[in-house]
């Protein structure tokens, strides 16, 4: 997602993962253009939001950007260059299947940050 990757993908993909990106950040606020790839961090940092740490899926990747940044966090994105070159399995994200779920999850996951909010829940720091 940085403008300076060079991540090639099938242009289904690339539409996918625009409008997965925008939803994102439209609805968490959060201004980060790709929540999947390496993530690092202090290991007890999210411990306060375990709980929230829930989507079995790709999703779980959003859920820890979302919810460093509730943490607090300076989120930094870095640019990457992704090559083929001896990497023949190809990409394990299934666009129909995933894709489904991971927009599941981020239904899913509106209605738990709504509910949480309500009751107080998920305040930053």
């Amino acid at each position: 997602g940085h403008p300076r990757s060079r991540v090639p993908r099938p242009w289904p993909r690339q539409v996918f993962s625009w409008v997965a990106s925008l939803a994102i950040r439209a609805l968490y606020r959060i201004d980060v253009r790709d929540t999947q790839g390496s993530l690092l961090f202090p290991k007890g940092l999210l411990e306060r939001y375990r709980a929230y740490l829930d989507s079995p899926g790709a999703f779980f990747q959003a859920q820890l950007v979302l919810y460093g940044q509730l943490a607090g966090c300076e989120i930094v994105e870095i640019p990457v260059t992704l090559s083929k070159e001896g990497d023949e399995r190809g990409s394990r994200f299934a666009l129909v299947g995933d894709g489904l779920a991971f927009l599941g999850a981020l239904v899913r996951e509106t209605r738990k940050l709504s509910r949480a909010r309500q009751s107080g829940g998920t305040t930053r720091g």
